[in-house]
């Protein structure tokens, strides 16, 4: 399944709009949270301070890992990240892929001072503290980034054990690629 060009020149993430349903959701959680900073400012404030103490807390413990783990991957980029991938096994890669994957995690990974580069076998829950649910929004998205048809995610045979960035790239491969009507390779 090859491309009709390279994939350093792959498009950004596609933008998701966000529909008038959400605007309403969000204009209404603004508005409870003015209201309850009129109606009980001691305890908002309270509330706001507990969320910012947890977060610094947080990140205090999260920084110094993401800096060993940066550290000892000293001189690893996307470069060594694709050459870890096997290109000559059996399950279909695409190194549009590789690089639409790197591309998304390598931010999620920051912390003040270092950037974790990706390895395959790292695990997006445990090694890299990824949220579940951060990776089932970006999945559609890279989908339509690699130019690939989306839906029927069950149908795929990665989808019971997305655990790794190698899962999430070969998932991503596994997805047919879209058509396109002149015949012509993808753009």
């Amino acid at each position: 399944m090859i491309h009709g060009r390279f994939s350093r020149w792959l498009g950004p993430l596609p933008q998701r709009r966000t529909d008038p349903f959400g605007w309403v959701i969000l204009a209404l959680v603004a508005a409870a949270i003015v209201f309850a900073v009129f109606e009980h400012p001691l305890g908002a404030a309270i509330v706001i301070s507990v969320i910012a103490a947890a977060t610094y807390l947080l990140e205090r413990q999260r920084a110094p890992r993401v800096l060993r783990a940066a550290v000892s991957r000293d001189g690893e980029d996307i470069g060594s990240f694709a050459r870890a991938f096997d290109h000559h096994g059996s399950a279909s890669l695409d190194p549009w892929a590789i690089r639409a994957v790197w591309n998304a995690i390598v931010p999620l990974t920051v912390s003040p001072g270092a950037v974790i580069p990706l390895r395959p076998s790292d695990r997006l829950a445990t090694d890299l503290c990824i949220d579940p649910e951060d990776i089932e929004e970006l999945i559609p998205l890279l989908v339509e980034q690699c130019e690939r048809v989306g839906g029927d995610w069950k149908k795929n045979p990665y989808y019971n054990r997305l655990s790794t960035i190698a899962d999430l790239v070969y998932f991503i491969s596994a997805h047919p690629l879209r058509q396109v009507k002149s015949g012509a390779p993808a753009p």
